[in-house]
Order: structure tokens, then sequence, then C-alpha cells
């Protein structure tokens, strides 16, 4: 499954449509965002991992309280 997700991470706003990676794969990608913020679509199951924008620039899932990730 996939969600919106509100991300942040240093400098400037990717550009939308910029993926979002965990190694080499995609796991989802920016849809909107200013400097040091964004929201992503991202997978469920990899919002805890070391996620990285197509750039390499490391971004942190602000994950809400209300979103329950057990199954």
């Amino acid at each position: 499954k996939k969600r919106i997700i509100p991300v942040k991470f240093e400098g400037e706003a990717p550009q939308p449509h910029t993926s979002v990676m965990l190694g080499d794969k995609v796991v989802g990608e920016v849809l909107s965002g200013i400097k040091g913020k964004a929201l992503a679509i991202l997978r469920l199951e990899r919002l805890k991992e070391n996620l990285i924008f197509e750039d390499g620039r490391k971004i942190t899932p602000i994950i809400p309280n209300w979103l329950c990730l057990e199954n």
C-alpha cells in the first residue's frame, strides 16, 4: 500500500515526480514541496527504512499519529 506522507530533508525541495529510493529501488515519489519539507507518496512498508531522493539526499518521513503501520 502507498499513502501520501509528509517528509523532511535538508536543502531545497526536489521537483515534483522526483523518485524516492531505497538503495536502487524506487519506493515512492515527491508530489510537492518547499525548502526542507515535502509531500511524497510512499510505500507504507518502507517508511522506517533509510530513504533518499534520487540525488542521494536523505529524507525522513513524518509519520502521523493516526497512521497505523501494523497489519
